[in-house]
């Protein structure tokens, strides 16, 4: 049926649209995108689900983040907009499958070594999460996961923009979903990314597309500038682009008087405020000073960012809409880019090489001969190995740290002790004798998965080079194992180095700190657990520029103390 098919009070209708948008949505909520009719009531039935069309879902997402990123649009919005791509794929998937399924219907579509995997999978995870699946989310993981490896395996992208509000909401089935992807690696051979387990944690999780349905309280905007028009032209245009008419404008007359402007900004104030403030924006002048006045006068907490243009008033209605905090939208808009600007490093595209450092007292000896042997073993890792002497501990240590600079420094191999912390080492004696050669193995292995968790951040990480702050963060974790006698289960270690990535990148965001509930009473119970990690914490802080609250060390104690295994003693000292 084409639109000049219909009668004319249905065209008519059409025009409609924008303002029926509500009842629309809710109309055909959770339906598929093809509506099927028949004259015959009881022909009503779901269409049929195939592997196709969830490929055609990822084709999809892949072609919308292309094209947005093109468009210039910044990594948030963008996250948002595909969010809901994704959030409407589960309901489809969760939502309209039908109760009954009979497992010889679903083999049609789907192997039926992936209907196994996923028997295991909800059978595992309903052990661990202490939850109980039903036979909707059974099939609807099935087609999805069947889908997931085909794509995988033909080399095709899964990309998922809210992996770090899944992995904050959901640590627990998080957790449980990198465990299981490690079995689905080793059944079908292939490598799931973060990306994907981000998906598979929607499944195990309850209703994770229902997270935000519920109405945000947004914060107010009013821009006043002076002149007939300029406010309200630029709100017009910021509204447009936002897709919604969230920002309120004054413009001021040269004719006006301020103390007149001043009370239609009063009241406007008090009209648009919903309990979580008000950003003002203006261009320059008295205007400039109306923000304390306002929330002296009204209660309202005001806050005013002068001098702005449309950029500025488009970011902040758009973080506005999306639910951001007051100070939080301030912040950001005044912010000058200073950190991201020092912080994005001329190298960010450029993988640092991997680096083995031998050493012995003339750096041309015993390190030569370690060098030549390691090469050989290494073979095929694309592995640098350098020898140097070791005359001078602080100068050994200053050349080890200028190399890390353009290397990823794997370990030191040496004849001589010569242990600089933040660096592995192992004694020359031990690798010869071929006690250690598992070891470097086993780190080499470790470093090749930090890359690829490197990798999947490219698309989450926007304010630091993400293989460096992956470098990093698995650094600290391993000082705090070190000087805990402690070991972390490895899908424990990547869930914790991922929440040390979101954090850095939430205090680089200038995000609100998440708070710990029971905070004193717990400092008071692990009072020397926090005293050492602040200590190891505080060159990462430098480092990235930041400062880490207490809340947040608190949370970092919290998931060391209930995952780590003691290899000396039951505490952390």
């Amino acid at each position: 049926v084409n639109h000049s098919d219909l009668p004319a009070h249905m065209k008519k209708g059409f025009m409609d649209q924008k303002e029926k948008r509500e009842a629309i949505d809710q109309l055909l909520k959770n339906r598929d995108d093809i509506l099927k009719f028949s004259f015959d009531e009881q022909d009503e039935r779901i269409l049929e689900y195939s592997e196709p069309s969830d490929t055609y879902f990822y084709d999809t997402i892949e072609k919308k983040l292309d094209l947005l990123k093109n468009s210039g649009i910044e990594d948030e919005e963008i996250k948002s907009i595909l969010n809901i791509d994704i959030e409407k794929h589960f309901q489809k998937y969760i939502g309209n499958l039908p109760e009954r399924f009979k497992r010889d219907e679903i083999e049609k579509v789907v192997n039926p070594d992936v209907l196994d995997m996923v028997d295991y999978i909800l059978t595992y995870a309903s052990e661990k999460l202490k939850k109980t699946y039903d036979e909707k989310l059974f099939f609807g993981l099935a087609l999805h996961l069947h889908s997931s490896i085909e794509r995988i395996k033909s080399g095709g992208k899964i990309y998922h923009p809210k992996l770090n509000l899944i992995r904050v909401s959901y640590c627990d089935e998080f957790l449980v979903a990198m465990e299981v992807a490690k079995a689905v690696d080793e059944k079908f051979g292939i490598e799931i990314t973060l990306d994907e387990i981000g998906y598979l944690t929607m499944f195990l999780a309850s209703n994770p597309y229902e997270m935000n349905e519920d109405e945000m309280v947004k914060v107010g905007v009013l821009v006043m500038m002076h002149g007939n028009s300029t406010a309200t032209s630029m709100t017009a245009v910021a509204n447009n682009l936002v897709g919604e008419d969230h920002a309120q404008a004054i413009d001021m007359p040269l004719s006006m008087k301020a103390s007149d402007m001043y009370e239609l900004a009063k009241e406007e104030v008090k009209r648009i405020n919903r309990g979580k403030g008000v950003l003002v924006l203006v261009d320059m002048g008295s205007l400039s000073s109306f923000g304390e006045m306002l929330t002296e006068e009204t209660g309202v907490i005001v806050k005013t960012i002068d001098m702005v243009s449309t950029p500025t008033v488009i970011e902040a209605c758009r973080k506005a809409v999306l639910g951001r905090d007051l100070f939080d939208i301030y912040h950001s808009c005044i912010d000058d880019r200073r950190i991201s600007q020092k912080l994005v490093q001329a190298s960010k595209n450029n993988e640092k090489q991997r680096l083995i450092i031998t050493a012995c007292f003339t750096g041309e000896g015993a390190s030569e001969k370690l060098k030549e042997i390691i090469k050989t073993d290494v073979q095929g890792d694309e592995i640098e190995v350098r020898p140097l002497n070791v005359i001078s501990k602080n100068e050994f240590t200053n050349a080890v740290h200028i190399l890390s600079e353009d290397y990823v420094v794997l370990a030191i191999i040496s004849t001589i002790p010569v242990q600089i912390e933040g660096y592995r080492y192992i004694a020359a004696m031990d690798y010869l004798s071929g006690n250690a050669k598992s070891l470097l193995r086993e780190w080499i292995k470790q470093d090749t998965s930090m890359r690829n968790v490197a990798h999947s951040l490219k698309e989450h990480i926007t304010k630091w080079d993400s293989e460096d702050l992956v470098l990093k963060s698995q650094q600290l974790l391993q000082l705090i194992v070190k000087n805990t006698e402690s070991e972390l289960p490895e899908e424990v270690f990547t869930g914790m180095l991922l929440h040390l990535c979101f954090l850095v990148e939430r205090k680089l965001n200038n995000e609100a700190v998440i708070r710990f509930d029971g905070l004193e009473d717990f400092e008071s119970r692990y009072e020397m657990d926090f005293k050492l990690f602040r200590r190891l914490i505080r060159p990462y802080e430098v480092h990235f520029g930041i400062g880490i609250e207490l809340d947040e060390v608190a949370h970092l104690v919290r998931m060391f103390k209930e995952n780590a295994v003691s290899t000396d003693r039951n505490t952390v000292q």
